[in-house]
């Protein structure tokens, strides 16, 4: 799914709505590495400095050498941060193919407009990688479908990891919001390094797949196995089970809601039923409408 043609179909098509969205700023306060931002500014030449940035205009006018002040502009940058806890592997479909997916969308339309990417994958092994144009997308992907989720949760050690962010840079952890409290602290994190914080959950559509439903329901009763610790627990099981599960998960929600808000940390879902790039394409349309 990864790796098929439909899905860099897709992001091909995502790169090119990205580029058409107004930009956030100015063109000419966008900045390439290595560059600066002329802001008006002017200060007397003293020997050593670079000739180039004399103002040339101005010596003609008031016969001063006067040197044009450089501001450098840090780089737009999107960090995006995975939950790989085992819990993702579970539900159909599963969340961590959703949350990657929408990692993937996300990348393609900040790499469109020029900003850097860097993905974390949370999970057992963490690791990373970066990139910085829609060429290397594939490159992305690849990486992607290279990892497993397994093991606990652990979204706020790796948002600790990030180190500091630039100006205006966003962080966006996806999960699958099955731990309040760790994905609260993982955004709590975030913001005290300097970033913008924003929750995406990737639901999934059934807990539990029809036909391991319909066996436990005639069986009566239910192996359940924690995903993230192994523990195995057998207990009694029927139509009402799933009703229960469907309650709790509802809690999670509202819990993690409420957290986040606390917080003022934006939360967003991408439903099961929902196309992949739903939220990319959400904020494409904020940014045609405000340019943010």
């Amino acid at each position: 799914m990864l790796l098929a043609r439909e899905t860099l179909t897709r992001l091909e098509r995502l790169v090119v709505l990205a580029r058409r969205a107004p930009a956030a700023a100015p063109r000419r306060a966008r900045r390439r590495p290595g560059r600066g931002v002329e802001p008006g500014a002017r200060r007397d030449y003293a020997a050593g400095d670079d000739v180039r940035l004399i103002d040339w205009p101005a010596y003609a006018r008031l016969e001063r050498l006067l040197l044009k002040v450089v501001e450098a502009l840090p780089e737009p940058r999107l960090d995006l941060l995975l939950d790989g806890s085992a819990s993702m592997g579970r539900g159909a479909p599963p969340p961590h193919l959703r949350a990657a997916l929408c990692a993937a969308a996300l990348a393609a339309c900040a790499v469109a407009r020029e900003a850097r990417v860097t993905l974390t994958w949370a999970g057992a092994p963490e690791a990373r990688v970066q990139l910085g144009r829609p060429g290397e997308l594939v490159r992305l992907l690849r990486f992607l479908a290279e990892r497993e989720p397994a093991g606990p949760a652990a979204l706020a050690a790796a948002a600790g990891r990030l180190g500091a962010a630039a100006s205006r840079a966003t962080a966006v952890v996806l999960t699958d919001g099955l731990d309040p409290p760790g994905t609260a602290d993982a955004a709590r994190r975030l913001r005290a390094l300097g970033f913008a914080p924003v929750v995406v959950v990737c639901e999934p559509r059934d807990e539990l797949d029809p036909l391991e439903a319909a066996a436990a329901t005639e069986a009566a009763q239910v192996e359940l196995v924690d995903a993230e610790t192994g523990a195995v627990r057998r207990l009694p099981f029927a139509e009402a089970s799933l009703l229960a599960a469907r309650a709790a998960r509802q809690g999670r929600a509202r819990a993690l809601e409420g957290a986040l808000a606390a917080a003022r940390v934006p939360l967003e879902r991408l439903a099961a039923d929902a196309p992949f790039e739903a939220v990319a394409t959400s904020w494409l349309r904020r940014a045609a409408a405000g340019g943010v």
